[in-house]
């Protein structure tokens, strides 16, 4: 059912600062081979957490059979859930991007409906609203329509301050904002000092350090939730709810296997969940 991809090696001056590596699955709209602004920013999000050791597996709309009208582009996303949904229980965090019609919209819709301990924990990534010449006023409902289901996620990225606050609520989830980074380029005679200055604290590592400590976090504070604690454990204290047989056991108020079952590392490039 589901074509997983090995990973190269990690990077050898990788720092393995964490006890365990957390097993990311990332949902987008488009990854590589595709080239766009959107793959490039997956492919060096990805590429990063595979150095920092961690098990990354990236699900792009591509992969799912679409219908495109002009700039309508509808997914079949849909009519896969029920392999993706047998495949969640294998990580402990997704970060879901978007906005994406019929794919961001319908994981946090579903994904809100299944069990605690079968939902992982779930970080949406928000790039910008959509905004099409001549339907402004539908766009404008199906952006407020996804925010609302935005909200059900456990912490939000977003990629500008301004898309932060959009994001804040009262009882909603913790929102920080995450530039995407920059890659340095050679300056013209005149691309100026102001503009060189700013670029340099965008960098590509500090974008997926701040990824890599959101991901984290909201692994650790599922985990927390799940288990009725008050502070958040330490990412070697967590065990992972792998099976059906130690979420049964959980429920039932035993403690789950300390043997989690192996889940093989995958590249940067896509896994076909939904094939």
């Amino acid at each position: 059912m589901t074509s997983y991809l090995r990973a190269e090696t990690a990077v050898e001056d990788a720092v393995p600062f964490l006890p365990r590596p957390l097993d990311i699955l990332i949902v987008t709209a488009e990854a590589p081979p595709i080239v766009s602004g959107i793959s490039t920013c997956i492919d060096r999000l990805a590429s990063g957490l595979i150095a920092r050791q961690h098990r990354v597996t990236v699900l792009s709309s591509a992969q799912t059979r679409r219908i495109a009208l002009g700039e309508w582009r509808l997914s079949s996303f849909v009519a896969h859930w029920p392999r993706i949904v047998r495949e969640l229980r294998h990580f402990d965090v997704v970060n879901v991007h978007g906005p994406v019609p019929t794919v961001s919209d319908v994981f946090l819709w579903l994904s809100s409906r299944l069990p605690p301990h079968v939902r992982p924990a779930i970080v949406y990534s928000h790039h910008s609203p959509i905004d099409v010449l001549g339907a402004s006023r539908m766009w404008s409902f199906y952006n407020k329509l996804h925010l609302a289901l935005a909200l059900r996620a456990d912490r939000i990225v977003a990629s500008s301050p301004h898309y932060a606050r959009q994001h804040r609520s009262r009882y909603g989830p913790m929102v920080r904002a995450i530039p995407w980074g920059a890659d340095p380029q050679v300056p013209s005679p005149a691309l100026q000092a102001a503009s060189r200055l700013a670029a340099e604290s965008l960098t590509w590592d500090r974008c997926v350090a701040s990824y890599e400590g959101v991901l984290l976090d909201a692994a650790r504070s599922r985990y927390a939730r799940l288990h009725g604690l008050t502070i958040l454990p330490e990412l070697d204290d967590m065990e992972p709810l792998r099976t059906a047989a130690s979420d049964a056991g959980l429920l039932n108020g035993s403690r789950p296997s300390p043997h989690p079952v192996p889940v093989p590392e995958v590249s940067a490039s896509t896994a076909e969940l939904g094939r």
